[in-house]
């Protein structure tokens, strides 16, 4: 018996696309109005007067003995020196290659469309392929996409898809032309299944790091955290520049102390995803550390932290709930099974036991501390050990 496939959908014009489309048909109502072949006559013969004068000044500059060279210091100003795309650009204006006032209309007025559509629209959610939309997703996703920049700790509980949300917002970036090159770190026995998601839910063709390759091959990379903070590799990440950061099981890095840690704050980009169900083990210094990795004096040094926010005795208590609730949501998002819809084999999850909790309260830190310690959690077939 055949299965019947379902029929494929025709692929979404990128955003890009769609602001060329719609600048190229104002540009086509605008040229019906009076006027608008004399204006567009005179930059015309301006771009040509212009490109003529190039040639003749490069021509001349070729005529004239070429002076004797003076010697000069090898040091550039990292700020001041032209990067490829600048010199690009020079070479073709030393050429006469300079576009027609069209183009440069067109291109004016379709960076102005996207950028207008970018503070309104999330253009991922209509390219994903099977994923059911959950409200609590598209919370996440606008709120990381349009408040926090893209540097966010998304901890939901296990099971309300952090994954998904992280794949939208990554396909987001790349709809909009913001990331070209990505990085993931993932453990190992989830490579795969990273690679495969992203590229059947999201269309985007990653590829997993094997021993010995380089890192400057592929542009959307994806590997282990303990393969790229180590030797060679980890140089070889370091002196690149990616423009998203992508860490699963993010509790790894609670510790400051650790490779991973100064490995992971040395990262180089501009957008920084952490994933983990239990920013808290049994420190709230633990989820300074994660906070301090995206945005750096959120909650200040780490002793006015632990002075302002920490309860004496302890550690994973907050001494202000509120307070540091109001600062965590600058960075963070976390979603509880019990505030969503969603059904869960075996029922509803149990309900925090703290005194301070009610049925569909919002989120405070003292549930985070209280309900995500895995020392409560039992993990395994054998008994918890005495004490727990």
């Amino acid at each position: 018996m055949h299965r019947c496939r379902p029929a494929r959908r025709a692929p979404t014009p990128r955003a890009p696309d769609l602001a060329l489309a719609e600048a190229e048909a104002a540009l086509d109502a605008e040229a019906l109005e009076p006027g608008a072949a004399a204006r567009a006559a005179t930059h015309e013969a301006a771009r040509r007067r212009a490109a003529a004068a190039v040639a003749a000044a490069e021509a001349e500059a070729a005529a004239k003995p070429a002076p004797a060279r003076r010697k000069t210091s090898a040091f550039v100003n990292p700020v001041l020196a032209p990067d490829r795309t600048h010199q690009a650009l020079l070479a073709r204006y030393r050429r006469g290659q300079l576009d027609s006032y069209r183009g440069v209309r067109l291109k004016l007025m379709a960076e102005e469309l996207n950028a207008r559509r970018a503070a309104t629209e999330i253009l991922a959610f209509d390219t994903v392929r099977d994923v059911i939309r959950y409200q609590h997703q598209e919370r996440a996703v606008r709120r990381v996409v349009e408040e926090m920049r893209g540097r966010a700790l998304l901890a939901d509980e296990v099971g309300l898809g952090k994954t998904i949300e992280a794949g939208i917002i990554l396909s987001e970036y790349v709809l909009r032309g913001l990331v070209r090159r990505a990085l993931i770190l993932v453990p190992a026995a989830l490579q795969r299944q990273w690679r495969d998601e992203l590229r059947i839910k999201f269309g985007l063709n990653f590829h997993i790091r094997r021993r010995g390759e380089r890192f400057r091959g592929h542009p959307f990379l994806i590997t282990t955290l303990d393969t790229a903070r180590v030797g060679r590799n980890q140089e070889e990440i370091l002196a690149e520049h990616f423009d998203i950061v992508i860490v699963d099981e993010a509790h790894r890095l609670k510790n400051h102390r650790t490779l991973s840690y100064g490995f992971a704050s040395a990262l180089a980009s501009r957008r920084l995803l952490l994933l983990t169900a239990t920013p808290v083990h049994n420190d709230l210094r633990e989820l300074y550390n994660l906070v301090t990795l995206l945005k750096p004096g959120t909650l200040g040094t780490a002793g006015e932290f632990r002075r302002t926010h920490v309860a004496r005795g302890d550690k994973r208590m907050p001494r202000n709930p509120q307070g540091l609730g109001r600062l965590l949501r600058q960075v963070m998002v976390r979603t509880r099974r019990e505030d969503t819809a969603i059904p869960f084999r075996g029922g509803r999850p149990r309900r925090c036991s703290s005194p301070s909790r009610r049925p569909n309260a919002p989120f405070t830190t003292t549930s985070l501390a209280s309900c995500a310690t895995p020392a409560r959690i039992r993990t395994s077939g054998r008994p918890p050990p005495a004490g727990t």
